[in-house]
């Protein structure tokens, strides 16, 4: 299922790029808890390389959505996600998102373009596709997950917020 989804950062795109450079950035993403098993952050070429790797244990979806969910999910899943951070070009930085599952029925394709906007903000536009594999009831919990965007603009904005406190 495709998707595309913006939201603005009161913050100018400079900015914005070095907290998508910052590890720290992912364990506010998280509300602070400690669920990385690997987060490391370093320099290639021209581009930042975030990486992070998440356990899928019970305290890492919201209750409610992990009890509907908890049976498809294999012991010992794990996600992991490396975010290539590029330099800003043109008034934009291209974010390369890969993003890969282990023991979780689910296929992510997906790109950032964080870009300049008026009064001094960042656009951060998400596009890309995802598919769950499971059968006969995957197409649902694709739309299910659709209506989740909002949730994930709030997360990302809550967690801006609370690095640009210190940063």
């Amino acid at each position: 299922m495709q998707f595309e989804f913006s939201y603005l950062y009161p913050k100018p795109l400079a900015a914005v790029r070095d907290m998508y450079c910052d590890k720290e950035f992912r364990k506010l993403r998280v509300g602070g808890r400690d669920l990385f098993r690997e987060l490391e952050a370093h320099a290639e070429g021209d581009q930042i390389v975030v990486t992070s790797t998440v356990d899928m244990r019970d305290d890492f979806l919201p209750s409610g959505i992990a009890d509907k969910v908890k049976r498809f999910v294999a012991k010992g899943a794990s996600a992991t996600i490396v975010e290539k951070v590029s330099e800003i070009q043109d008034g934009k930085v291209p974010v390369a998102v890969d993003i890969q599952t282990s023991g979780v029925p689910l296929k992510v394709n997906a790109q950032l373009l964080l870009s300049e906007a008026p009064e001094g903000q960042t656009k951060a536009t998400w596009s890309g596709d995802f598919q769950v594999t499971i059968p006969l009831i995957g197409r649902t919990i694709e739309r299910k997950v659709l209506e989740q965007t909002k949730r994930v603009e709030r997360i990302e904005l809550n967690a801006a917020k609370k690095y640009f406190q210190t940063h």
